[in-house]
């Protein structure tokens, strides 16, 4: 590996265990961060990307979840299971050191060297794991990897219908929604 690390001049990565101890999710010098199995050694998730070295990655409690902190600036928190984002950037003034999840995963704390350390709340009430994607469907826009709106053609119905067959959360007011919008569709 070439990359640099956090100070410039040596190499760095860095990997942590999911909770289960399954997954592996690796950051690199390069700005990459990846989810791994375990027992194979074969990738999980698609590539997450910084736009500088990655100093830490780690996952939610749950393991639902990865946070990021890159020399850019800036955490991210990225769906494990698809490497696609799930936040916004939560920004600093100087370059990242760490971020890591509460052990109730409702809150993301981040450290700089050159800058105070931030508690970042999170949304508890946020559903399950693919209303976000629903949510970009419907919008037909998604947030790329540097940030910025990635517009496509999606399929609503098909996400609608998924969200609406949900029995684990069928009393969720999303679930309940998406089961009143459908009623309403012709098709």
């Amino acid at each position: 590996m070439t990359a640099e690390g956090p100070t410039g001049h040596e190499p760095h990565a860095e990997a942590s265990f999911s909770p289960n101890g399954r997954r592996v999710v690796t950051a690199f010098g390069d700005g990459t961060v990846r989810v791994w199995d375990a027992i194979s050694g074969q990738p999980i998730s698609a590539t997450m990307k910084h736009s500088g070295p990655v100093n830490s990655a780690a996952f939610s409690p749950d393991g639902s979840r990865i946070v990021t902190a890159g020399n850019d600036g800036t955490a991210r928190i990225w769906n494990a299971d698809t490497g696609s984002p799930i936040s916004p950037l939560l920004e600093h003034a100087g370059p990242l050191n760490r971020a890591s999840f509460s052990p109730d995963g409702n809150y993301i704390l981040t450290s700089s060297a050159d800058a105070p350390t931030k508690l970042w709340p999170l949304c508890k009430e946020m559903g399950p794991s693919w209303v976000l994607d629903l949510a970009e469907t419907l919008a037909q826009c998604r947030v790329d990897d540097t940030g910025n709106p990635a517009f496509y053609r999606g399929k609503p119905l098909e996400g609608l219908r998924q969200l609406s067959a949900d029995e684990s959360n069928k009393t969720h007011p999303m679930v309940l929604w998406a089961k009143g919008l459908l009623k309403r569709d012709p098709l």
